[in-house]
């Protein structure tokens, strides 16, 4: 595995035009793992070189995984599918219980080595769902209550994901070509994470360090968004207070802006490092006072 080792250090040396390493030999000093992790990092992009980086040793797969998997939904392609297939594997046995009585059907794999969840840092909504639903439709061997088992696995996914993980960085909400089933599963399953029930103990959550929330609503129009999105940004507004980059894309004609508008206050207003703020042409008269006395407590540096 050395001469491997060796040769993906050349190619990651022209990559990032560092100084030549030295040969991973007795003889010579290897990397220290801090100066590889900032390598690695630097090519977080670049999955295909990862992957590779991931085969050559131990020490570079368990720093290469927490990279690769802190974004898994970065592209929409077949890798969502097993994302989500390796997310179910990681759930603990009572959840998998849960999902057979259900007649939900888990893929028959040995325990993963490393506890996927954990490392989640970027939620993209579009791609993980895409990928859910690529899985629940790859995955049954039966298209009977299909929707059900939908509400299910996002509901189970969903919770671990965002209880496990060590804390989500960056929440992009956007939807694009997706089923109006496995929307409206999807934004049920987030509407409702992160409430607390009053005299309730508060949980570990990981919208708790969001730093970066873009909400792009638009394509397909459900009454279930007057209920899902309010839910969300109230609940978001308890949770994730420490956002600094927000934004907001709702258009005016396909939405009935007065039925969200006093939930997106509060999201803004309950903020205690907002420095940017971006939105379109969504604002009435009505609701235009309340937004910007909303932000006016922020000491804001961007608003677009």
């Amino acid at each position: 595995m050395k001469g491997n080792s060796n040769s993906l250090l050349k190619k990651l040396s022209n990559k990032l035009k560092l100084p030549s390493f030295p040969s991973l030999t007795k003889s010579k000093p290897s990397l220290i793992p801090d100066v590889l992790d900032e390598i690695f990092r630097h090519l977080s992009d670049d999955r295909a070189t990862l992957r590779a980086c991931a085969l050559v040793c131990r020490l570079w797969c368990r720093l290469v995984i927490p990279i690769l998997w802190a974004d898994p939904f970065l592209k929409r392609n077949e890798y969502g599918y097993f994302a989500i297939r390796t997310y179910i594997c990681c759930l603990d046995e009572n959840e998998k219980t849960m999902l057979r009585e259900q007649n939900i059907h888990i893929p028959e794999f040995p325990t993963t080595l490393f506890d996927y969840p954990v490392f989640l840092l970027t939620f993209n909504y579009n791609n993980f769902s895409m990928g859910l639903e690529d899985f629940v439709t790859g995955n049954e061997k039966t298209f009977l209550n299909m929707n059900e088992k939908r509400l299910i696995i996002s509901k189970v996914i969903i919770n671990m994901i965002f209880t496990r993980s060590r804390g989500i960085r960056k929440f992009d909400y956007y939807r694009s070509h997706l089923s109006s089933q496995i929307i409206l599963t999807l934004d049920h399953s987030l509407s409702i994470f992160g409430g607390k029930k009053e005299n309730e103990i508060d949980k570990y959550n990981a919208l708790n360090k969001i730093s970066t929330f873009k909400f792009n609503g638009f394509c397909l129009k459900d009454e279930i968004y007057k209920v899902t999105w309010p839910n969300l940004f109230t609940n978001m507004s308890k949770s994730a207070t420490n956002i600094k980059y927000l934004s907001l894309y709702i258009k005016r004609k396909d939405f009935n802006i007065q039925a969200i508008y006093s939930s997106i206050a509060k999201l803004i207003s309950s903020q205690k490092t907002l420095k940017s703020f971006e939105i379109n042409e969504i604002w009435i008269r009505q609701s235009e006072k309340k937004y910007f006395y909303s932000i006016s407590y922020n000491s804001i540096s961007y608003i677009r």
